[in-house]
């Protein structure tokens, strides 16, 4: 009887170590203000009706930019849409008074992404990374469309 106690015991201990590890990974920056990459702009516009004032919003040639005021992280954010009208971008600009280090230490333990400047972190279909002062949110679509890598340069032929 003791036996069979002693490895219900180990076998709930390594479940819970097994479990406890993972549970925030279900938890991931997607988005600001209830926007997430993947939303189609009907619905961002709809979650940001709540948090941004219209006058903040600004037109940028792939989506429009916000002034974040209730951040300590960040400052600005930049959502870009494609075609089809879809969030697949969300760019947040670091605040530099805070400092890009200390900014990716407090995402780093509330996400548990280890974020670098030389590596994307992808999860739950979100892909993030820094670029220069920006922390790059994209949707990580891995379809073979997505997936191709487009042609480089070309030169242009002049007929010699």
């Amino acid at each position: 009887m003791k036996k069979k106690v002693a490895l219900q015991f180990l076998v709930v201990l390594g479940l819970v170590a097994i479990l406890i590890p993972t549970a925030p990974s279900s938890k991931v920056l997607r988005g600001i203000y209830g926007a997430e990459v993947g939303m189609k702009w009907v619905a961002v516009m709809e979650a940001l009706r709540i948090g941004v004032c219209e006058e903040d919003l600004m037109k940028i040639p792939e989506g429009f930019c916000t002034v974040i005021h209730d951040s300590e992280l960040f400052r600005h954010a930049y959502y870009r849409f494609d075609s089809t009208g879809t969030l697949v971008e969300l760019a947040l600009t670091i605040r530099e008074v805070r400092g890009m280090e200390a900014t990716l230490r407090e995402i780093d333990s509330t996400y548990r992404l280890k974020l670098s400047k030389d590596k994307a972190v992808v999860r739950d279909g979100a892909a993030l990374r820094i670029a220069g002062n920006k922390l790059l949110i994209r949707v990580a679509d891995f379809s073979p469309r997505q997936a191709r890598v487009p042609r480089g340069p070309t030169r242009l032929s002049t007929g010699h």
